[in-house]
């Protein structure tokens, strides 16, 4: 894994102050299984009462910073940064963006007022892809950069031709991220790409048919076959709706199990179901 989280091992450090600790594997080091990442010396009883929270912290921190560079490395050899969400945990946006810096990744925006990231609401609102963009130039500092995002290559043309300093292609197919690419030969613009495409099959041997089940690994397999197995027999034995949450990855195991759910119970089961509470 890769080593996260000793500024705030340092904070919690300071109240106690007959306790320290001393870091064997640096933030940003990579461990592997029984290494000792740190020693912690000082009152027992000061140890009890901050270790746990400390481990949750360092645990937390250090599997963002290790999921962060497993996506950088598959990244390696191009031109393309990893950048992060200010979507993270309450209170731990700070804490969470310096994880994924030691992971390799890059700080995108901390807050809304770090840019100016004009969507489908605000497109719809100003009347217009041109007018959005042109209204938000006007309004905002120099400095501040303004970005679109778009859906398709006609969006896109639009955005650039209104002045837009980047674009954020969304949920667009590899073939059409390869001609928004080709736009830079021609244009200044910065591309940002989101949409179910970091180490998803949409930028590998991506099946535009079934996103959701390409390249569908055995377990995958193995759990929907169980649901799909496991649903109609309890639909035989309750007289409530049924709902499954999670486990499905495919269009067509979604699709089996639709009809199975959304056979709602009738008056008489109901009336039965009323009967023995």
């Amino acid at each position: 894994c890769v080593v996260a989280g000793y500024p705030v091992l340092d904070r919690i450090c300071d109240h106690f102050p007959d306790m320290e600790i001393e870091p064997i594997i640096e933030d940003g080091g990579h461990a592997h299984p029984d290494d000792v990442l740190l020693t912690i010396t000082g009152n027992p009883a000061s140890i009890l009462k901050a270790e746990r929270t400390m481990l949750n912290f360092l645990q937390r921190l250090s599997a963002i910073a290790t999921r962060t560079n497993d996506v950088v490395k598959m990244l390696a050899g191009s031109d393309i940064r990893l950048l992060d969400t200010r979507k993270t945990a309450p209170g731990m946006r700070a804490l969470e963006k310096f994880a994924v810096r030691m992971g390799g990744g890059h700080n995108h925006r901390a807050s809304l007022s770090d840019g100016v990231l004009i969507k489908e609401n605000h497109i719809r609102a100003a009347g217009s892809i041109t007018e959005a963009v042109s209204k938000c130039k006007q309004a905002v500092s120099h400095l501040i950069r303004v970005e679109v995002e778009v859906t398709n290559l006609a969006e896109l043309d639009e955005a650039l031709a209104a002045g837009t300093d980047g674009v954020l292609l969304d949920n667009m197919s590899i073939d059409d991220m390869r001609a928004a690419c080709e736009r830079k030969d021609t244009h200044d613009f910065f591309i940002e790409v989101s949409g179910g495409n970091y180490e998803q099959p949409r930028m590998i041997n991506f099946d535009r048919k079934d996103p959701l089940g390409a390249n569908k690994r055995e377990s995958t397999k193995k759990r929907e076959a169980y649901f799909l197995d496991f649903v109609p027999k309890l639909r035989s034995a309750v007289s409530i709706p049924v709902m499954v949450t999670g486990g499905f990855r495919s269009v067509d195991a979604m699709v089996d199990a639709v009809p199975m759910v959304m056979q709602w119970p009738t008056e008489r089961d109901m009336q039965a179901s009323a009967s023995v509470i």
